[in-house]
């Protein structure tokens, strides 16, 4: 892990690229130390690949057919900055975006049932009002759509961008940088990497952005 942080620093490179084990079940929570690392220390973004991970268009060798672009936003500076790279690569990559947040459910007992659902509701309302000016400041140039969607936040997440015949999403989640307060990711990123089947870029802003 060293060695990767030290030649990505003297290169000034932009992103690094680390692949995911394959796993499955409860293996699936826990991270090698060196993609946990890297996702704790590394300075830039890191794309996180998942085992087995080929171009959508076999016939092709560049990224032709990927999208769409899928970005966790929930309200967060790096989240917001998150959802703006997502913009600007769907941009490069000819593709839409779908900004996805997640109202989480509440625990009740099922007596409370009822007023649970009507409280997420009222919540997923609110939280929409408040991403509608958010949403204006991304300066997307290519289609994007807001979806507010209610659950366990890192299911629904990786959910929201699970491939298909005619879908092949990257998914890309914001992340502080390292020395900033709360910089390394929080159990609901590690949960969506364990749980995704995309490539999830872990999108850390420029100082000047």
């Amino acid at each position: 892990m060293d060695v990767i942080l030290d030649v990505a620093h003297r290169h000034e490179a932009d992103l690094v690229v680390v692949g995911s084990r394959g796993m499955s079940g409860a293996e699936r929570l826990v991270f090698g130390s060196t993609t946990e690392g890297l996702l704790r220390r590394a300075g830039v973004s890191v794309l996180v690949a998942p085992a087995g991970l080929a171009p959508p268009r076999p016939d092709s060798l560049d990224l032709a057919g990927t999208g769409p672009i899928v970005a966790g936003l929930d309200l967060s500076e790096p989240s917001v900055a998150g959802a703006k790279a997502a913009c600007a690569l769907a941009s490069v990559l000819g593709t839409s975006v779908e900004i996805v947040h997640v109202v989480p459910d509440l625990a009740v007992l099922s007596r409370w049932r009822a007023h649970a659902e009507t409280a997420v509701r009222d919540r997923a309302a609110a939280a929409r009002r408040e991403l509608e000016p958010v949403m204006r400041s991304l300066g997307c140039s290519v289609p994007v759509e807001l979806r507010v969607e209610a659950g366990a936040v890192p299911n629904r997440l990786a959910e929201a961008a699970k491939p298909a015949r005619d879908r092949a999403p990257i998914l890309v989640l914001g992340k502080k940088a390292p020395g900033s307060t709360g910089a390394a990711p929080g159990t609901t990123a590690y949960r969506v990497l364990s749980l995704a089947s995309v490539p999830v870029l872990m999108y850390v802003a420029d100082a000047e952005d």
